[in-house]
C-alpha cells in the first residue's frame, strides 16, 4: 500500500477562513444585540397596549378621578405582568382632562458602548361630566 499525500496549497485559501470567522463574529454580535433589543420592544409594546386599553376603556367605563385612572393602570400592569413599571406612570388632572405620562430608560449593551434607550409616551383622557 502506498500512501499518497495531498498537497495543500495555502496560497489559494488564505482569506477563506478569515472571511468565515468575520461572518460568524458579525452574526454572533447581531444575535447578542437582538437578545437585548427584543425584550425592550416587548416592554414598549406592552406599555402601548396599556395606554390603548385606557383610552378605549374611558368610553365604556370612564374614570372620574386620578385615583380611578391609577387603579386602572395598576390593574392593566398586573394583567400584562409589568408591575415593575408602575413607578414610571404619572397621572395628573388638568381641568376636565387626565394626563397620563410614562417614561423609562433602558440600557442596551453594544460591547463598545452602553446605549441608553428612552421610551416616552403620553395620553390625555377626557374626564366625563358629572
Amino acid at each position: 500500500l502506498r500512501s499518497e499525500m495531498v498537497k495543500l496549497n495555502p496560497g489559494k485559501q488564505n482569506g477563506g477562513a478569515l472571511v468565515t470567522i468575520l461572518v460568524l463574529a458579525l452574526l454572533a454580535y447581531g444575535v447578542f444585540v437582538a437578545i437585548q433589543y427584543v425584550p425592550l420592544r416587548i416592554e414598549s409594546g406592552s406599555v402601548d397596549s396599556i395606554l390603548e386599553s385606557l383610552e378605549t376603556g374611558q368610553t365604556t367605563a370612564p374614570a372620574r378621578s386620578v385615583r380611578d385612572v391609577e387603579d386602572k393602570i395598576t390593574s392593566l400592569l398586573s394583567v400584562n405582568q409589568r408591575n415593575d413599571l408602575k413607578e414610571n406612570f404619572k397621572v395628573r388632572q388638568n381641568g376636565n382632562k387626565f394626563i397620563i405620562t410614562v417614561k423609562f430608560d433602558r440600557e442596551l449593551n453594544l460591547l463598545y458602548e452602553e446605549k441608553v434607550v428612552t421610551y416616552e409616551n403620553s395620553l390625555t383622557l377626557e374626564r366625563p361630566s358629572m
